[in-house]
């Protein structure tokens, strides 16, 4: 299978097939680690890059395997019901500066989320929205003079404690500009969270659904059919609740 160097602002990378036996690898991981799985897919696949992959942010991993998926398929594919993948990418590349807020005196940085990161995330959070807002606002609100160096286990852990601990009016001025943050530092594919945890929103107008993507997309289905093993199910699941 060919499939052309996957290059954006900040990532020159080149790509390989999975082997069988790494296919049989990512049968083994559960539909509800995603992000896990979208690591180990990603470590199978990138042969080269110029940046580590723990640094790639949510969005450039997700359409990372979405070129993969484009290169199987030889073209656009179909990423939901009367949809493709192509409703979901956006121009934006990287954003060149993080969103810079203030509040009480004090000067902050929103940074995008990224593998780590959400690797993280999905360690530390139960299926509730509200807990993975709050983990993702502790993994990406840095204060001006951050200069924190553990792991980022600890940086999630110890960011909740201090976002639970503020008052109900100040924890939502945070939030706020939370919220803003993520249009401001939009990039290739617009995010956002539900109980299961990242989720992708369809460009305005198509009237398509958000979209959870799961990682077992890059496996083809005979693979699938003899090796996967899941939680319940997988493969796109359509979000039918209202966030």
């Amino acid at each position: 299978m060919f499939i052309a160097d996957f290059v954006t602002r900040r990532i020159k990378s080149q790509m390989q097939e999975l082997t069988l036996q790494q296919a049989i690898d990512l049968c083994q991981v559960p539909d509800s680690f995603n992000e896990q799985g979208i690591s180990r897919a990603l470590q199978f696949i990138v042969k080269e890059t110029n940046l580590p992959l723990d640094k790639w942010t949510v969005q450039e991993r997700i359409v990372a395997l979405f070129h993969y998926i484009t290169a199987q398929e030889k073209g656009d594919w179909q990423l939901v019901d009367n949809g493709s993948v192509t409703d979901y990418l956006i121009e934006q590349d990287y954003p060149e500066t993080p969103y810079i807020f203030q509040d009480d005196g004090d000067l902050f940085h929103i940074v995008p989320l990224t593998g780590e990161y959400v690797e993280a995330i999905e360690r530390a959070t139960d299926s509730t929205r509200g807990k993975w807002i709050l983990a993702a606002m502790a993994a990406t609100i840095r204060a001006e003079n951050d200069d924190f160096d553990g792991i980022p286990d600890e940086r999630i852990s110890e960011n909740m404690t201090r976002l639970l601990a503020l008052p109900e009016s100040v924890f939502n001025r945070f939030l706020a500009h939370f919220q803003a943050a993520q249009i401001h530092l939009a990039h290739c594919v617009n995010i956002d969270f539900h109980d299961d945890g990242i989720i992708l929103l369809p460009k305005g107008g198509t009237g398509l659904p958000p979209v959870r993507f799961q990682f077992d997309e890059v496996l083809e289905q005979p693979t699938i059919a003899l090796w996967r093993k899941l939680d319940e199910f997988s493969a796109n699941n359509l979000l039918t609740t209202q966030i």
